[in-house]
């Protein structure tokens, strides 16, 4: 048996000329006098309709009318013994209460919804068709998320000389976050339950260069810090004698750029994307010139949980001066890595 959904295309590749739904109306309507169709739909291509000689010549027409709607993408209703088919464009509006999702507007405009505010209400005008998807639109729950950022620029070599091990200074980082992000900074009786030949005094020297940031978002949706220093130059135009005849003054940015979006996945967790882009400035005959780096990682995080985002190395060792995106009062020292550390609130 060919399925009912088949028949045109069939019919197509053997070049016949299909009926339209136009011609199959009087006779569905001798066997099925509850089935009503919208004209616009006459001109349809349809297949034919041989409905059988006995008694479920009427089950016969439901299911063909049903095969026809879903085949062709149209909304067919029922309700009291009476099936309608029609156009699933039909606009329906309804109205929502309250301050719509920025997320929610960003969909509505991608699906080309209409949105009408009025005092605190939205009336959405939606083709019949999509009434499903507003409403699964209108389920999803708005999930907030708190993040922290400790964001520290250290020497290798200070780490060397105090006897401190890269892996010592991620797990202090991770283990002692709450503490690092605290200004000043005041390790109590330990040091994230690390030993540290040195003492206290070298690590809390080393992690003096450091920007703690707390952000809240939206899942869904992103997140931005941005640490920018805007270098101004001057351009000029000169005549054709070399005389300067206009100054302006411009600006470029250099510095830190992080972005983040959290995306839902289980009930506790959320995969966190983060897309760091940094940019050096250097001049070039007077003009700057920024050179920029970006990387993008994905971590699982749970509430209470730290990690290090990335870890930025710099080609030669630049003082915090020269690196005015990152500059501290009164500190001249040089570091060559910067590390950003993370943690789910």
């Amino acid at each position: 048996m060919i399925p009912l959904g088949l028949v045109p295309l069939l019919a197509k590749e053997k070049e016949q000329i299909l009926p339209t739904l136009g011609d199959m109306i009087p006779q569905i309507s001798v066997v099925h006098e509850s089935i009503f169709v919208d004209s616009t739909l006459y001109g349809l291509e349809a297949p034919p309709f041989n409905p059988p000689d006995n008694n479920n010549s009427r089950l016969y027409a439901e299911t063909w009318i049903a095969g026809f709607a879903l085949a062709n993408d149209l909304l067919l209703k029922s309700q009291s013994g009476v099936i309608l088919l029609q156009a699933n464009d039909i606009p329906k509006t309804y109205t929502i209460d309250g301050d719509l999702d920025p997320l929610f507007l960003e969909a509505v405009k991608e699906l080309k919804w209409d949105v009408l505010k009025y005092r605190g209400h939205a009336i959405i005008e939606i083709p019949e068709g999509h009434s499903d998807i507003l409403e699964s639109l209108l389920r999803v729950p708005r999930q907030m998320v708190d993040l922290e950022f400790n964001i520290i620029a250290y020497s290798t070599e200070a780490l060397s000389q105090h006897g401190i091990s890269m892996e010592q200074f991620i797990d202090i980082n991770l283990n002692a976050f709450d503490l690092i992000a605290e200004n000043p900074l005041d390790w109590g009786e330990q040091i994230a339950g690390i030993k540290i030949k040195s003492g206290k005094h070298n690590i809390t020297n080393i992690l003096k260069r450091r920007i703690s940031v707390k952000s809240q978002g939206q899942v869904g949706r992103a997140i931005i810090h941005e640490i920018i220093r805007k270098v101004p130059y001057e351009v000029f135009q000169k005549d054709n004698l070399g005389q300067v005849v206009e100054r302006n003054l411009e600006f470029i940015e250099a510095g830190l750029k992080v972005n983040i979006t959290p995306y839902p996945s289980g009930i506790y967790n959320i995969l966190a994307q983060f897309e760091i882009e940094i940019s050096n400035l250097e001049t070039n005959e007077g003009l700057p010139v920024v050179s920029q780096r970006k990387s993008i990682s994905e971590v699982m995080l749970r509430v209470g949980q730290a990690v290090e985002v990335a870890r930025i190395v710099f080609d030669d060792s630049a003082s915090t001066k020269r690196k005015a995106w990152f500059t501290f009062s009164k500190d001249s020292e040089n570091f060559d890595k910067v590390a950003i550390f993370a943690k789910r609130l």
